[in-house]
């Protein structure tokens, strides 16, 4: 399958929602006019009929009202159904936009922005126009955790094959993925109630411990009404009075507790029907593999249903939120003890399930991890399955290109690490593409550690943890200069390679700010440590001296670079591949001449 084959597919399906859509419409007017005939006929049935027999009318009536209630049931179903096709429309229209490279409507994963992190920051992971905002399907907070952190720390080694095998399966299941995405978006499952939901099913709650006060809950209720009945026959006036009093005493000495619950889960009963939803899918899928099936064991429930217990817990956290609306409460919910009785159901709901609801998040967040790849994956049919290798360090690259950069202007390249090789020197002009360059690996090295597809036609790399120092900013907060932040964030790459850390290691004009003699003799020391500690890394100079310790390492270290072509009016020509060799063409002096100066 091509790429037009894919836009072609979304294209298709569009046009078959759409036709679903309009039919669904105009059987909602029907419905309409439907309910709207069979109100009028209740009542003109109970006019006509009422002067000949009341029993005719009545039953005539309610014959009428009993249809308009059902039509109204197939109403309120239809525009559910039109709710669900709107989203799956917007859903496939989404993708094809994806695929153009505009990826503003998915999250960018802002939150997860880190300028700390060991490569995060410079390879684009999080923010806007970033990997992570390619790859995100995720709705849930825990679904975007969960992607987060595969971008952030590679799987375990003996895991990613399994999860390659469950993102081939998935991607080819365009239907059930896009049925899974849509049942996060039905509802508003992106706010962060669930980890305060989560935290209250923790912790063991001792108010209802109290025998005598569960005892209240359910005798004092029906004794208090039946005495109110009474003052109101007049029979035991004021006596309510006193057993009211009760009410508001147990409320004062325990509504407290109620007020903490209530604070943990109050409006979360959104957020968990679209975890049940979410659940429900996965319950339902039939596709097979290690890691799908372990997915599918951690909702697995003796007799029962995980996404209808999630749903029953939702349904007591909405019937707990009634304690907000206080005319409800000053005239009934006090004197039934509405909130300590839905308080109580949810605690036996917490003893019983507490040790699987957060299984279930997380089952719910893998399987949004795992859905997004997989949508990556069927946009990008070009795209390779990566291969782990064995051993230290090695990357096999074939048409190797950056995923975030379109498909029509990307220049793909090969590009070959052996074992014996530590130092790779990159050279070249500027705007030749030596940090493109950088992150294309490191990018795709990301992708392969999370369980991904990768953007070449074939990628092998070792498993390895991964460093980077390529975009370096200054912090007013912090009070460093950008200079002092790199030379942190250096010290941090040799303390580590001192401790045993044997990174990959992708670094972009090392010390730029400093002076040229003092950037070639730390650039020169950080080559002589790389070797002698045998860690392998690339680093992209413009200081073509360096290239001169191939002379003293000539098996450690090799030279690369970039180059630029000029014609015959000085206009400049970039390839954008990679060549082995010291860079002999450089830029700078043709664009200063551009601008005016004598060079």
């Amino acid at each position: 399958m091509v790429m037009n084959e894919v836009q072609q597919a979304y294209l298709s399906r569009i046009e078959r929602l759409e036709e679903q859509r309009s039919l669904a419409l105009r059987r909602g007017k029907r419905l309409m006019w439907l309910r709207l005939l069979s109100f009028c006929a209740a009542i003109a049935a109970l006019f006509a009929l009422f002067s000949i027999s009341v029993v005719a009318a009545t039953a005539a009536s309610l014959l009428f009202l009993a249809l308009f209630a059902l039509v109204a049931i197939r109403d309120v179903k239809n525009q559910r159904h039109i709710s669900y096709l709107d989203n799956l429309i917007t859903i496939n229209r989404d993708e094809l936009a994806a695929i153009e490279g505009n990826f503003a409507v998915f999250d960018s994963g802002q939150e997860f922005f880190d300028v700390k992190h060991p490569y995060s920051y410079d390879f684009d992971i999080f923010g806007q126009q970033s990997i992570f905002q390619m790859v995100c399907r995720a709705t849930t907070v825990s679904g975007k955790r969960a992607l987060a952190s595969r971008l952030q720390h590679p799987l375990p080694l003996n895991t990613i094959d399994d999860n390659l095998e469950a993102v081939a399966v998935l991607a080819d299941e365009v239907e059930w993925r896009q049925d899974f995405y849509e049942a996060g978006k039905r509802y508003s499952a992106s706010s962060s109630n669930i980890k305060s939901v989560l935290e209250w099913i923790s912790i063991p709650e001792k108010m209802f411990e109290s025998r005598w006060l569960r005892a209240i809950l359910y005798i004092m209720p029906p004794i208090t009404i039946a005495l109110a009945v009474l003052w109101a026959l007049d029979i035991l006036p004021g006596v309510f009075l006193l057993a009211y009093g009760i009410h508001l005493m147990v409320y004062g000495k325990f509504g407290n507790g109620i007020g903490i619950i209530q604070s943990k889960v109050s409006r979360a009963d959104s957020e968990m029907r679209s975890y049940s939803s979410l659940l429900l899918h996965i319950e339902k899928a039939s596709f097979d593999g290690p890691t799908l099936n372990a997915l599918k064991k951690e909702l697995e429930l003796e007799g029962e249903r995980s996404s209808e217990v999630m749903k029953e817990l939702s349904r007591l956290v909405n019937k707990l939120d009634y304690r907000l609306y206080w005319p409800f409460m000053i005239t009934l919910g006090v004197l039934l003890f509405w909130d300590f009785r839905v308080a109580l159901k949810m605690e036996k709901w917490k003893r019983k399930y507490a040790p699987l609801a957060q299984n279930w998040v997380d089952a719910v967040g893998e399987m949004e991890a795992l859905t997004s790849l997989a949508t990556l994956c069927y946009n990008n049919p070009d795209w390779t399955f990566p291969k782990i290798c064995d051993g230290y360090f090695t990357v096999d690259a074939e048409d190797a290109a950056h995923p975030l950069i379109p498909k029509k202007q990307r220049v793909a390249n090969n590009f070959r690490v052996e074992e014996h090789e530590k130092v790779l020197l990159l050279t070249g002009s500027n705007m030749a593409g030596k940090s493109t360059f950088l992150r294309t690996l490191g990018v795709n090295m990301v992708l392969a550690y999370a369980g991904s597809v990768v953007c070449a036609e074939k990628f092998w790399v070792s498993y390895v943890p991964l460093r980077s120092s390529m975009r370096i900013t200054d912090s007013l907060v912090e009070n460093t200069s950008s200079f002092y932040a790199e030379i942190k964030r250096l010290g941090e790459i040799v303390q580590a390679v001192k401790e045993g850390e044997r990174p990959f290691l992708l670094l972009d004009e090392i010390l730029r700010g400093t002076n040229s003699n003092d950037r070639h003799i730390g650039s020169r020391a950080l080559i002589d440590l790389l070797v002698e500690y045998g860690v392998c890394g690339i680093i992209a100079t413009h200081d073509l001296t360096l290239a001169q310790a191939k002379e003293t390492y000539p098996e450690a270290l090799t030279n690369y670079h970039f180059d630029v072509q000029v014609d015959a009016n000085d206009e400049l020509f970039f390839d954008y591949k990679v060549k082995t060799g010291i860079c002999t063409s450089l830029n700078a002096s043709i664009l200063m001449r551009k601008i005016g100066l004598k060079v």
